[in-house]
């Protein structure tokens, strides 16, 4: 359900990022299911690519400091995300993404 309703939202998922982490990540603790993990993983790689990486590593680090029950999920999930973070082409530049602009030469 999740796949199909929400991930076409795109940018427009950034304001509710934040809940929708906030639901997953106890999930992800809790499971001895392997491939509702690998679900898990899967929607939150696509939630990256759809709307962004910065909002939803964002939204994540949030739910670490805000929720206690999201803590472990967030480090272990963190853990798997960043050795493997690469930039994409289909993803906003660094320039655009941060705010700073190019140096004309």
């Amino acid at each position: 359900m999740l796949n199909e309703y929400y991930l076409d939202l795109g940018y427009q998922l950034i304001p509710m990022l934040m809940g929708l982490i906030k639901v997953l990540m106890p999930v992800y603790t809790e499971t001895n299911e392997g491939s509702l993990l690998l679900k898990i993983e899967e929607f939150i790689d696509n939630l990256i690519l759809k709307s962004g990486r910065r909002y939803v590593l964002a939204s994540i680090w949030s739910c670490t400091l805000k929720f206690s029950d999201c803590r472990l999920a967030s480090m272990h999930f963190l853990g798997r995300l960043i050795p493997k973070m690469v930039y994409r082409k289909d993803e906003e530049e660094f320039e655009s993404s941060h705010g700073f602009s190019k140096e004309e030469e």
